[in-house]
């Protein structure tokens, strides 16, 4: 994958300031989940956060930093994913650990699968001692899982927080785009509903699947990724 960068076109001072509120809201959501999904009933469905967002769907959830529907969605998504990378991070120096502390193939093979979904994980770091669909005794199962809660909980990251607002994410739904006069034009959601924010930018070129705004102390731009061929 890479990405490519379109700049904007320099905006005046309303836009600017409409896409700078825009960053510090969604900053503000992604800091909430953040914290929301520290919890382990979250934390075991780290790997599917659809069924967190239903859950609030559910409790009719709406967004206290002014977000519209779709993105605090996008938000609580861009949350999780930070809430997994950070794990898989952690995960890398357990696993060299496990390689060479249990000889056995099958105490290796509980200990990998204890890291391999995040349901499981948190039951074990709750105190509990997953059992698998294949076989392995319970004795043996409680020393693997009280070993690698002790190297988790050496390693366990700390809660991510978003100190800088300077990025959104839309995925096709909240932006569209078109040319006018020879310059092309991006049309992103923002936090007054059915009212978007409408950017020129410079060049031209494919706009399309998840983007992100990223904004610095002069300049904005659109990050478009691709996947190599």
């Amino acid at each position: 994958m890479r990405t490519i960068k379109r700049k904007a076109v320099p905006l005046n001072k309303n836009k600017w300031m409409a896409v700078k509120l825009l960053c510090k809201a969604y900053a503000q959501e992604k800091n909430h989940w953040l914290d929301v999904l520290k919890g382990w009933k979250y934390q075991s469905l780290l790997g599917n956060p659809r069924k967190i967002r239903d859950e609030f769907i559910n409790r009719n959830y709406h967004s206290k930093h002014g977000l519209q529907a779709r993105h605090w969605k996008l938000a609580l998504q861009d949350a999780a994913e930070t809430w997994d990378k950070n794990w898989k991070a952690q995960f890398i120096p357990i696993r060299t650990k496990i390689a060479f502390h249990f000889k056995q193939e099958e105490m290796r093979r509980y200990a990998y699968w204890l890291m391999k979904g995040y349901s499981q994980f948190s039951e074990m770091m709750q105190g509990k001692v997953p059992k698998p669909d294949f076989e392995i005794d319970e004795v043996t199962r409680k020393r693997i899982a009280s070993y690698i809660q002790r190297q988790v909980k050496k390693r366990r990251p700390k809660k991510a927080v978003i100190k800088k607002a300077r990025s959104v994410k839309f995925d096709a739904n909240c932006y569209s785009v078109f040319e006018k006069n020879g310059c092309q034009y991006i049309k992103i959601m923002s936090l007054e509903k059915g009212q978007r924010l409408c950017l020129p930018l410079t060049g031209k070129g494919p706009i399309e699947g998840n983007i992100t705004l990223v904004m610095d102390d002069e300049d904005l731009f659109i990050h478009v990724t691709k996947e190599i061929t």
